[in-house]
């Protein structure tokens, strides 16, 4: 499909959900190599009551970004239960924090964290985070896998953080690793992959709202240039001064060559461009 037909849009259009909300509208399941439906959150939050109820309770907030509430039923001297409610967004309270409260027993007692528990409970209370890491993972693999189903369709800008929005390819995006969820934050949903170019200011559409756009206007991220084309662009482009890695980091700017990545770019070219800025001539 020629350049020309890529649909393209300067700005989010009516209807299109940022990514944050991804893993709250859209989720899927996929067993045997058939598509099912998404987990009820309300099964989710039954994981987390049912973990240990007596100590706490996990929570998902779909209308407020999809935060993870831990609410601990043993309050504090003189405060009924609940004592405090954590919220988290997007991703729970950190893949991280729960294996340091599991080995830093002053961070555990802080009052932050478990100080309003008997230092009994203290071990078990990180059982807490663990779940809501749990609960988040298990939104975001069935939102994945929504993505591949097809239940969304999936826009970004590419390459540039003001490139107009394209459609990113179900099978292309979730071989992507999430950078940001973008929720409360500038900029945007963003993602990355090794050879390809950024995504940024992510957002989802049902797919009939694709399905309404003219059929030769419907594509997706423009193709991988030739070896051949990329070799003439990097010694056009080290022609004008630059080393080959800056080269190499500069040519997916260039029009028709944004989903040339810097690793392909210097892979491509590995045997014919040395490092370093071209030698100049001396005069004779």
């Amino acid at each position: 499909m020629a350049q020309s037909d890529v649909v393209k849009f300067d700005a989010p259009q009516t209807g299109w959900r940022e990514l944050w909300e991804g893993p709250i509208q859209f989720r899927a399941t996929k067993a045997k190599g058939r598509f099912g439906p998404g987990t009820p959150l309300s099964q989710m939050e039954e994981y987390g009551r049912n973990n240990s109820e007596w100590l706490y309770r996990v929570t998902v907030d779909p209308d407020d970004g999809g935060a993870i509430e831990i609410a601990w039923q043993i309050g504090f001297p003189g405060v009924s239960p609940p004592y405090s409610k954590p919220r988290y967004y997007n991703g729970g309270p950190g893949r991280g924090l729960c294996e340091r409260l599991r080995n830093d027993g002053v961070l555990r007692a802080s009052p932050f964290y478990f100080g309003h528990l008997p230092p009994e409970y203290h071990d078990r209370a990180v059982g807490a985070y663990a779940v809501a890491v749990t609960i988040r993972e298990w939104m975001e693999r069935e939102f994945f896998t929504a993505v591949e189903a097809g239940e969304c369709v999936v826009w970004a800008r590419a390459g540039s953080k003001t490139a107009p929005f394209i459609i990113v390819p179900a099978d292309v995006f979730i071989a992507y690793s999430i950078t940001s969820w973008g929720f409360d934050k500038r900029g945007g949903g963003a993602a990355s992959l090794e050879g390809a170019p950024e995504l940024y200011s992510i957002y989802l559409a049902l797919p009939d709202a694709v399905d309404r756009m003219p059929k030769e206007a419907v594509t997706s991220l423009p193709e991988i240039p030739s070896d051949s084309a990329i070799k003439a662009k990097m010694l056009e482009l080290r022609g004008g001064g630059m080393t080959r890695d800056e080269a190499a980091k500069a040519i997916n700017k260039c029009p028709g060559f944004e989903r040339v990545g810097n690793e392909l770019a210097r892979r491509t070219v590995a045997n014919e461009l040395p490092r370093g800025r071209p030698k100049k001539q001396r005069n004779k």
